[in-house]
């Protein structure tokens, strides 16, 4: 019976697998989620609220399963939520069973404070149809709250090394398919790529629904595969951590999306500041020789400087749109369009009038918010940025400073990438973001006592 206990508690595997003969025997939707019902207390119970964080990492797994298992689909549009409110319930119940509840205060609950009340104010203040104004509002705003749950679940430097440790593992194992599925050619639309380009045969995806959505998952993970392998003594697992990276860059590479890849660079450059000059040096002199010797890879890129590309994006893509949202802030400077009205899915959803998909979060949030919402909003991620790397620089645990080294590259890359993507807008992404947001936060405050803080 040992074998299924951790320090006295059921491992959360055995938990897990219970879960899956519980989705195998059940043929109703109605008796699934009556048995979910009835397996959530006990989970609360039985485990700490750090451990059931971790299944927040296997968001895009949890995710896939939802959507295609028939019985349970009705929930694969909020079972996030539910999730959520369930950290939240076991934090509670947790300090209600011992007696105690200590909120930590972080330097970064301000920011996130001002940027909410900046928001709300706008939504109140400024949205035509109220109901549209709330969705664009909620795709924005929810996910941060995330930070507040995560930074009062992590209590010890386990639970942050376990929480990033459960994410390098999905990721690894999604990484792996997206290399299958370029093995055997994927079909894929049409639209994923130009009728002028040549060379790219397919572009994966793994259980996701867009290939530079992918990518921009693996331009947040392999730094941190990346900051494992350095902080790590063993050289077993230093070359286990590394394969792991490798995976995660051969899919980076095949999802063929170009501002994952200058993301990813710009990723590399920052992990080089900050630990290891000679990787910078490293990863360029491979840039070269994929150029040089994987031509579907230097065809794209060319690609994106030939006169061809330009004039198709200047007609009717990237150029051509961010074009029409610059006329636009210029109608609408200060406060906005207002939430959901432009540039992305809640727009395309309501199909407002003369909307379009923006490829550009910073462009979209300025349209729909104006300079207030978008100076609010670049200042609460340099805010975040500061804090994480404040958190790096605190932290004498070698391992656990690495390994922020390698979250902070990540998001830094996530960051750039929304400039030519709406990243922030997939829940699955900002979920994480905002989790390795308070993880990178917390590590300062599992490591030293919490009366010697500033």
């Amino acid at each position: 019976m040992e074998k299924y206990l951790i320090k006295g508690k059921l491992n959360p595997l055995v938990l897990l697998a219970a879960l899956g003969g519980i989705l195998a025997v059940f043929q109703s939707g109605k008796m699934l989620l009556a048995a979910l019902l009835m397996l959530i207390p006990i989970l609360i119970l039985i485990l700490e609220p750090a451990r059931c964080l971790y299944l927040a990492m296997a968001y895009s797994f949890i995710d896939f399963l939802l959507r295609k298992l028939g019985p349970v689909a009705f929930l694969s549009g909020i079972w996030d939520e539910l999730f959520f409110i369930f950290i939240l319930t076991a934090v509670l119940i947790k300090y209600i069973y011992h007696g105690e509840f200590r909120y930590r205060i972080t330097n970064l609950d301000i920011p996130i404070a001002l940027f909410v009340s900046i928001s709300l104010f706008l939504l109140l203040y400024n949205s035509p149809e109220m109901r549209i104004g709330i969705e664009g509002f909620r795709v924005i705003i929810q996910y941060i709250f995330w930070y507040f749950a995560t930074v009062n679940v992590l209590k010890h430097k386990r639970h942050v090394k376990g929480l990033i440790m459960s994410l390098l593992v999905v990721v690894s194992f999604m990484a792996l398919h997206g290399i299958y599925q370029y093995v055997i050619g994927v079909e894929i639309p049409s639209t994923w790529v130009d009728q002028a380009e040549i060379g790219v045969r397919t572009r994966v995806f793994s259980i996701l629904t867009s290939p530079n959505i992918l990518g921009s998952l693996m331009v947040l993970c392999a730094p941190i595969g990346l900051g494992f392998a350095y902080g790590e003594k063993a050289w077993f697992k230093k070359a286990i951590y590394l394969l792991c990276s490798l995976a995660m860059l051969l899919c980076l590479v095949f999802t063929f999306s170009r501002g994952a890849w200058i993301s990813f660079a710009g990723a590399i450059v920052v992990f080089g500041l900050l630990r290891d000059r000679r990787i910078i040096a490293a990863f360029a002199i491979a840039g070269v020789l994929v150029f040089i010797f994987v031509p579907s890879v230097a065809n794209r890129l060319l690609y994106m400087l030939s006169p061809t590309y330009i004039a198709s994006s200047t007609r009717g893509g990237r150029i051509g749109r961010w074009d029409k949202a610059i006329q636009i802030i210029k109608n609408y400077p200060l406060l906005g369009m207002g939430f959901g009205r432009f540039g992305g899915a809640v727009a395309a959803r309501y199909e407002i009038a003369g909307t379009f998909y923006v490829d550009n979060f910073y462009l979209k949030t300025a349209v729909e918010t104006g300079i207030i919402g978008i100076v609010s909003f670049l200042g609460l991620l340099i805010s975040a940025l500061r804090q994480g790397l404040r958190s790096i620089w605190m932290v004498q645990d070698k391992l656990l400073q690495d390994i922020g080294i390698g979250v902070f590259s990540g998001l830094i890359g996530v960051i750039a990438h929304n400039a030519v993507e709406n990243v922030f807008e997939v829940p699955m992404m900002s979920t994480l973001f905002w989790i390795l947001v308070a993880a990178l936060v917390s590590m300062r405050y599992v490591e030293i006592p919490e009366q010697t803080k500033m």
